[in-house]
């Protein structure tokens, strides 16, 4: 039922493609026809053909993840740099940083201000999402809650980069876990590091303690020296993440490298695994 409507929809989009075409077709077509006075069939079609080809193919590049990504990045990034004006500071998108045991975070935006930093992990997920901060995986629900997926807790994915941005650089700033869904529904989300795209030009609080310019300064000197020398590409990070994620299921941490050891909660009850590292490490497996 859910896969019907989805290829309806496509197809009605695809039928207004092809009527696009034929518009913006028709249109040229008339325009020479009057300059020579006959009008071009063969021309009409080529011109059709042409564009049709055009719009579709733009409309799969449009579509493909990994560009979804970018666009939502880039609109994260436009409403960052007008804060980063804002309040004087400075704004990194896109930095690799290392961790212990060769281990990297990919981060995709870093707004350094006298406020804090907020490190911002952008997501491009649509429908409904639901989680919370402890849970190792989110869901995700579309078509009306005939499909779901599950998703990596981002919370804790930010955590892990917070996590060794402190090991790298530890001058006193406070650092700000921020999680921003493009264009999903987070009504159902019980975190308060997420936002909405909306919510985004709220997050610097101006309430918190200031720190000196210098420090903000230093910061971001150390963090553009990773920006501007990359310790891995994007395909070597992406392999790492794999690897990540068989890490957790053999119980070692992903943060530091320490064993997950089963805990029992002091308030619940509950076990879990964490870290062996703890407290330098809160890393949590459930």
């Amino acid at each position: 039922m859910a896969r019907r409507r989805i290829r309806k929809r496509r197809d009605r989009i695809y039928l207004l493609l092809v009527l696009l075409a034929l518009f913006i077709s028709i249109g040229i077509s008339a325009f020479i026809s009057n300059i020579t006075g006959s009008f071009n069939m063969n021309l009409f079609m080529i011109l059709t053909i042409i564009l049709v080809i055009i719009f579709g193919a733009g409309m799969i590049i449009l579509s493909l993840p990994v560009v979804k990504g970018k666009i939502g990045e880039a609109r994260v990034s436009s409403i960052l740099k007008r804060l980063a004006k804002k309040y004087g500071g400075y704004l990194i998108d896109d930095v690799t940083i290392p961790g212990e045991n060769d281990k990297t975070s990919q981060i995709d935006h870093l707004l350094i201000t006298k406020y804090g930093v907020y490190v911002v992990e952008t997501k491009n997920y649509a429908g409904r999402i639901y989680g919370s901060d402890k849970q190792r995986e989110w869901t995700q629900v579309l078509a009306y809650g005939n499909a779901k997926n599950k998703l990596y807790n981002p919370v804790m994915q930010n955590g892990t980069h917070i996590y060794r941005l402190k090991d790298i650089c530890d001058i006193g700033i406070k650092l700000y876990s921020i999680v921003v869904f493009v264009k999903a529904n987070i009504s159902y989300v019980e975190s308060d590091s997420v936002y909405s795209l909306g919510e985004l030009k709220h997050i610097v609080n101006t309430d918190n303690e200031l720190v000196d310019d210098s420090k903000v300064e230093t910061y971001y000197q150390k963090i553009m020296e990773y920006k501007l020398n990359p310790i891995k590409t994007s395909k070597e990070h992406v392999q790492e993440i794999r690897q990540m994620k068989k890490d957790i299921e053999n119980n070692i941490c992903p943060r530091c490298g320490g064993k997950l050891v089963l805990r029992t909660s002091s308030k619940t009850g509950k076990q879990f695994y964490g870290c062996e590292n703890y407290p330098k490490c809160t890393f949590i497996k459930k």
